[in-house]
C-alpha cells in the first residue's frame, strides 16, 4: 500500500469528519478514542483512506496506530517523528504515553522508556536528548530535599484554593513525622494557577518547621499519570489510572523522599479523589507505606471543601469564604491579584 507523509496532515485542531474517520479506524484496531486532542496527525493511503494516525494532548501521545499490513514498515516511526517535532515546537522536552502492557514494547521500539506499570497499564516517557528532563532528574531533586531524613510523610494537594481543611491535614501530618513533603499538583487545569496554589500552601504551612513544599511535576496526578482526575469520570478507567499514579508514587517517588506514610483527607464529595484514595489503599500497603486517612475538618456539620470556597467566591458569599480559609489565603483572595481568578469563576461553570 502506498503512503506519503505530508505536513498539511497535521490538523489544529482536528475537524469533525477527520475525527469520525479516525474513530472508525481506531475502532477497527480495537482501540478507543480520547476526545479533543490538541493535534491530530492523519496519514492517508493512495486511495484516500486512513492508514495511520497519532495525536498529542499537551505532553501526552495518544491514538498512535498504523494499519496492520503496514506494521513494521517504518510508518509508525514516521508518525511519531512528526508528532515529536510538533511537541518540540510547542516547548515540550518530555512526551508521555499511557498504554496497555501488550503495546508497551511497540512504544519502547520508538525510544520510550518505561516509568512504571500495573497489571492493566504502563506509563512511558520519551525524553529529548540533552534536555535534563525526565523522571530521573525529578527524583534526584526530590532526594536532595530528603537528605538526612530517615522516615518522612507525604501529602499530595491540589489546594484549589488552600483552605482550613488543607491546613488542618498538614498540621495533623506534620506532628506525626520527621519531615513532611507536600507535593503540589502541577497541572495548570484548576481555577487557581499552579504558582498561586504553591504560594498559598507555602504561606499556609510556614509555621510548620518540618514541612517541605514541592511540585508534583509530571509524575504525581498529572495529565500523564492520572488524566481522569481532571475529567471527573468515576469509571473503570479512573481506577486504572489512579492505580498507576499510586504505583508511580509508591515505587519511584516515595523511595526518593524516604516516605513511609502517606496522609490523605477523607473524601465525602469528589468521586475522582475517592477512587484515588481507594487505589492508594490497594497499592501503598504492598510497598510498605502506611496510608493514614484523616477525617475531614468540619464546620457547621459540613466538611471544609475547596469547591465550597469556589462556589462562595462565585456567588460573592464572603462570610463563607472567611470561615473556610486561613488568613494567608484570605489575604490573597482580597488582593488585586485574585480578581482575574474570581472573575473567571463567576463567568464559567467549570467544576475545577
Amino acid at each position: 500500500m502506498a503512503w506519503e507523509m505530508r505536513s498539511e496532515e497535521i490538523l489544529h485542531p482536528a475537524q469533525g469528519d477527520d475525527v469520525s474517520e479516525v474513530m472508525t479506524f481506531l475502532a477497527g484496531l480495537g482501540l478507543g478514542y480520547d476526545p479533543h486532542p490538541d493535534v491530530m496527525l492523519v496519514v492517508r493511503g493512495a486511495g484516500g483512506g486512513i492508514i495511520a494516525t497519532g495525536s498529542l494532548s499537551g505532553k501526552v501521545v495518544k491514538h498512535l496506530a498504523v494499519a496492520p499490513d503496514l506494521q513494521g514498515s517504518g510508518l509508525l516511526a514516521g508518525v511519531f517523528s512528526r508528532l515529536y517535532q510538533e511537541a518540540r515546537a510547542r516547548g515540550h522536552d518530555v512526551l508521555f504515553a499511557f498504554t496497555t502492557p501488550g503495546s508497551a514494547q511497540m512504544l519502547q521500539g520508538l525510544g520510550f522508556q518505561r516509568i512504571e506499570a500495573t497489571a492493566d497499564a504502563v506509563l512511558l516517557e520519551f525524553v529529548a536528548a540533552g534536555s535534563g528532563a525526565g523522571i530521573e532528574p525529578y527524583l534526584d531533586a526530590v532526594a536532595r530535599k530528603a537528605q538526612g531524613v530517615r522516615q518522612a510523610g507525604a501529602i499530595v494537594m491540589n489546594a484549589n484554593p488552600f483552605t482550613r481543611g488543607h491546613q488542618y491535614l498538614a498540621e495533623y501530618a506534620s506532628a506525626r513525622c520527621e519531615r513532611l513533603f507536600i507535593f503540589v499538583v502541577s497541572e495548570d487545569r484548576s481555577a487557581f494557577p499552579t504558582a498561586v496554589r504553591m504560594r498559598l500552601i507555602e504561606q499556609g504551612t510556614r509555621h510548620l518547621r518540618n514541612v517541605v513544599v514541592l511540585p508534583g511535576g509530571d509524575y504525581i496526578i498529572s495529565q500523564a499519570t492520572f488524566p481522569m482526575y481532571f475529567l471527573r469520570r468515576p469509571e473503570r478507567a479512573t481506577y486504572v489510572q489512579a492505580h498507576l499514579d499510586a504505583t508511580v508514587f509508591a515505587k519511584r517517588v516515595a523511595p526518593a523522599a524516604h516516605v513511609v506514610t502517606r496522609f490523605v483527607g477523607e473524601e465525602p464529595y469528589d468521586p475522582a479523589t475517592a477512587i484515588y484514595n481507594q487505589a492508594m489503599q490497594d497499592v501503598l500497603g504492598k510497598a510498605g507505606i502506611e496510608l493514614v486517612i484523616v477525617p475531614r475538618l468540619e464546620m457547621g456539620a459540613r466538611a471544609v471543601s475547596a469547591s465550597t470556597v469556589r462556589s462562595a467566591l462565585k456567588s460573592g458569599d464572603w462570610a463563607t469564604v472567611h470561615s473556610l480559609v486561613p488568613a494567608t489565603t484570605l489575604e490573597f483572595l482580597k488582593s488585586d491579584q485574585a480578581l482575574p481568578i474570581i472573575q473567571h469563576l463567576r463567568a464559567t461553570n467549570t467544576p475545577h
